[in-house]
């Protein structure tokens, strides 16, 4: 047990930490940048290879390793000097692949802000306006400016920073809706015009406003604003306001009884304020806000946030109405083409498969491996990794995950869910290539064995013995992407080099099995993000030019694609329910495509974003980071 300390962190403005109230003087800017990703993923191993590409990007010095090593050890002086107690090692704790930093959820502001605001929204569901109003406004009280001020032009940090400040508008928006329960609307009109104008896309705020004028006596300034809503809206989106916002003019201009009565004025100077409403009257006022504004939630993803890209609100995925919120993944009906139902999952799931009887998700932030029963869709297991997947398989009474930067395999026996075997890969296979994404692996499972692909190489992996029994290299490097099947193995292969100036494009790489040889490449205009084999063809996503590439290698010796229109952004592929899937990354979407006809025959708007995409057990299984 460490000794015990105050820890007391921030991020929600400049990064800051304190020891028993005394300040870290963290004054190194690569320093202060390591604890603030370490901030950002409390109790959690943040790889040394994730660290390194955190802080220097694609080009890290060849000392960065040293150098992490280092800041930490920096760090811990640095916690022990204001007052850590020999406690250092144990709150900064080196645990392989990298290191972790353990903090309770007192001791990091983000927490603290988290729990009063839910408190604050449970208080206000509950009609408990003033007790609402409370917590929100401690909640909104750790602020201190932009979270991670200091990092805004950093990329780890500009991803968060999106993130933690829709938290605090909508602990804003929580916190108003409680203060126009508790009367206090001609008050909040200059906050409500400010936040309006500095985010002009959000209709709860433009319905907040509204009702603070009219329940001030100002009618016609809350048409004004909807008039203004509806300029804004068709202008920078081309698109009208919601159905809901329209009702709620409808319902001003007919004084709905259910708005509140407008106050005729509000008390002067001299005048004494009215009493505060009782909790009666302050359910009622509650109901009334109800009405104007909880409607709006599907309008606030797909029309506010459509331009915004919000990252963390739901979108609707089907004129069903059900929305898909991030983190999840949808469950699509082929006979229907609808999505009818939503799985939540870890933090940015990227890749899914259906296989060995379940689904499979492998989530990058949580590092972790979701396993899916596809009959109640509901988790029925999460097992951590440790480390960022990049290449997930199912086969072989198995599920196989390979690691990013750790250029490793793992199997997971699906009897239990258990991680039983780290596969001895090399963890660095050659120079790094230019272009080559070093942190990318892929696996695949078919044609006898288990592939992976890593680095300039693809380790070909025998599933009973689990060792590697054959390697085969590039004259480039693998993307990591690959698939196994109809008599071969597909791989995408990044530029290569021949020669010491002259260089070839992309492509995907054709091994034979039966000699574990490269047997022929076709080149491609650009990188292909995803590649499938199947039901007599191979496919590939080409993501720049929004095309699929279609090759029948039975019927084609000469090994020449032909391509077909897919939706926009393909980026990930599945065969299944009949059909080809295509996941269109920043669109949101799936396309489905007829094989037979080779043309798309629907496309179904799912999330901001989507991820993988797989086929199986009855339905399309889509990721939703």
């Amino acid at each position: 047990m460490r000794p015990r300390v105050k820890l007391d962190f921030r991020i929600l403005g400049p990064v800051e930490g304190f020891v028993d109230g005394h300040p870290l003087a963290v004054l190194g800017r690569k320093q202060r940048a390591l604890l603030a990703i370490l901030l950002l993923r409390p109790n959690e191993v943040v790889s040394t290879d994730r660290l390194i590409q955190e802080l220097w990007g694609e080009e890290p010095p060849a000392t960065a390793v040293k150098s992490v090593q280092m800041h930490v050890s920096r760090l811990r002086r640095e916690l022990e000097r204001a007052g850590a107690n020999g406690a250092a090692a144990a709150i900064l704790v080196t645990r392989p692949p990298g290191y972790v930093l353990e903090l309770e959820d007192e001791q990091l502001d983000l927490h603290r802000f988290e729990r009063l605001a839910a408190e604050g929204r449970t208080k206000l569901s509950a009609g408990d306006a003033e007790a609402a109003a409370v917590r929100l406004r401690e909640a909104l009280s750790m602020w201190r400016g932009m979270p991670l001020s200091d990092f805004a032009y950093e990329p780890f940090a500009q991803r968060e920073i999106a993130r933690l400040e829709e938290l605090h508008v909508a602990a804003l928006e929580d916190r108003i809706d409680a203060d126009l329960a508790l009367g206090r609307h001609a008050a909040l009109v200059p906050e409500l015009q400010r936040l309006v104008g500095e985010h002009p896309l959000r209709e709860r705020l433009r319905a907040q406003l509204m009702v603070a004028f009219y329940r001030s006596g100002r009618q016609a300034d809350a048409l004004e604003e909807y008039r203004d809503a509806r300029r804004v809206l068709v202008d920078e989106l081309g698109i009208e306001p919601s159905d809901e916002l329209q009702r709620f003019e409808k319902a001003i201009l007919t004084h709905d009884a259910s708005l509140g009565l407008p106050s005729p004025r509000e008390p002067s100077r001299e005048e004494p304020e009215e009493k505060p409403p009782s909790k009666r009257e302050q359910r009622r006022f509650r109901a009334a806000l109800l009405v104007a504004t909880a409607l709006l939630a599907a309008a606030v993803a797909s029309a506010v946030l459509l331009l915004a890209r919000d990252e963390t609100a739901p979108r609707p995925a089907a004129e069903s109405g059900l929305t898909v919120k991030p983190n999840s993944v949808a469950v699509i009906d082929p006979a229907t083409n609808e999505v009818v139902a939503a799985v939540p999952v870890g933090a940015s799931p990227g890749l899914v498969v259906v296989g060995e009887g379940a689904v499979w998700v492998a989530s990058v932030d949580e590092r972790t491996v979701a396993r899916i029963n596809p009959r109640t869709r509901k988790v029925v297991q999460t097992i951590g990794l440790g480390f960022e997947p990049t290449g997930l398989a199912a086969g072989k009474g198995a599920v196989w995950v390979a690691g990013g930067f750790e250029h490793a395999l793992w199997r997971i026996d699906t009897a239990d869910n258990v991680v039983r075997v780290k596969l001895a890969v090399r963890e660095r296979v050659g120079p790094v290539s230019e272009g080559y994404d070093r942190g990318r692996s892929a696996v695949a499972v078919g044609e006898g064995a288990v592939w992976l692909a890593h680095g300039e190489e693809v380790s070909r992996i025998d599933p009973e013995t689990n060792a590697t029994v054959a390697t085969i290299r590039a004259g480039g490097s693998w993307s990591g992407a690959l698939t196994a099947g109809e008599g071969a193995v597909w791989v995408v292969e990044n530029d290569r080099k021949t020669g010491p100036r002259s260089e070839v494009g992309p492509g995907i790489s054709k091994i034979d099995p039966r000699s574990n040889t490269v047997v022929q490449t076709i080149r491609t205009p650009s990188g292909p993000s995803s590649v499938i084999a199947g039901q007599g063809v191979v496919l590939a996503a080409i993501q720049l030019e929004d095309r699929v590439l279609w090759i029948e290698p039975a019927t084609d010796p000469a090994f020449v694609a032909s391509t077909l229109p897919a939706g926009d952004d393909p980026v990930s592929l599945a065969f299944g329910e009949g059909a080809i899937w295509v996941a269109n990354e920043d669109v949101g979407s799936v396309s489905r495509i007829d094989p037979n006809s080779k043309e798309i025959v629907g496309t179904l708007p799912v999330g901001r974003r989507v991820g993988g995409v797989a086929a199986g057990e009855g339905f399309v299984w889509v990721t939703v980071p």
